[in-house]
């Protein structure tokens, strides 16, 4: 069987979705920040995530557009191309991840059909998605200013001003926080405050998907090309302090000329 993870969007108004899966009658259960949608006749099992997140269990990948025109209305600021991750899993005695016997892959046992185990997993892969949005725009703010840091290796100057440095350095620290302050992979869920008998299988999840080293590999990126920019920002902040100290020294040459010719006519 197969398991999809989506990332539609910066958030999702699972409220607003709940309101319209009872209109159309659809059972729906909700914990704190996620919607578990149960589409019976399909036995598919759906965790929408108000992170933007939906976890899709027992869907092939063809009817995956089915779900993402059921969740599109109600999406805040899509992206401009949604991301997709997809696993297999399998019901056995035990809870675990394993290499597949025959193909070259690693396939997820639940050890029973419930939805609850499920959403405890659910959550390590919406933050493993969230976390690889994440990825992909720090990828290509490193790759933007690439250039600029290849030109002042080479030449020793970038042609930018001090005030479009001071913007990157901007860019870069709002990059910075929107990992580590406003991101939903940096928090443990709530969702094991109440059931925290389920929190193993999120922690085995957790370390599959290696969520704590791409955080920290993201922030020591993000570091790097702060300090570079910090760097060639006090650079540009000495040259500019070294031309108005030789304008002083202009400005005081020339009233000193000024001077001397006006005590001797």
């Amino acid at each position: 069987m197969r398991c999809y993870t989506l990332c539609l969007a910066q958030r999702i108004d699972i409220a607003a979705l709940e309101r319209h899966c009872r209109t159309l009658q659809v059972p729906t259960q909700k914990y704190w920040d996620v919607l578990q949608i149960d589409f019976v006749q399909d036995a598919r099992l759906c965790h929408v995530f108000a992170n933007g997140c939906v976890v899709i269990w027992n869907c092939p990948r063809g009817k995956l557009s089915q779900i993402t025109q059921f969740v599109q209305s109600f999406c805040i600021n899509p992206l401009p191309k949604k991301l997709v991750e997809g696993y297999m899993y399998l019901y056995g005695d035990q809870t675990t991840i394993r290499p597949h016997d025959y193909f070259n892959v690693e396939v997820l046992t639940i050890e029973e059909n419930d939805p609850e185990l499920k959403l405890s997993l659910a959550y390590g892969f919406s933050q493993s998605i969230k976390l690889r949005e994440a990825e992909l725009r720090i990828e290509s703010l490193v790759d933007k200013y690439r250039p600029m840091v290849t030109a002042l290796a080479q030449n020793g100057r970038m042609s930018v001003s001090r005030l479009q440095v001071q913007k990157i350095i901007g860019e870069i620290l709002e990059a910075k926080s929107q990992i580590n302050l406003n991101a939903s992979f940096c928090y443990q869920p709530k969702f094991f405050w109440k059931y925290a008998n389920l929190e193993s299988y999120y922690l085995m999840l957790e370390r599959y998907l290696d969520i704590t080293i791409r955080i920290e590999a993201l922030n020591q990126q993000l570091d790097a090309l702060n300090e570079i920019f910090h760097l060639f920002n006090s650079y540009l902040e000495n040259e500019h302090s070294h031309f108005l100290e030789m304008i002083i020294i202009v400005l005081i040459t020339i009233e000193i000329i000024v001077s001397f010719f006006n005590v001797h006519l």
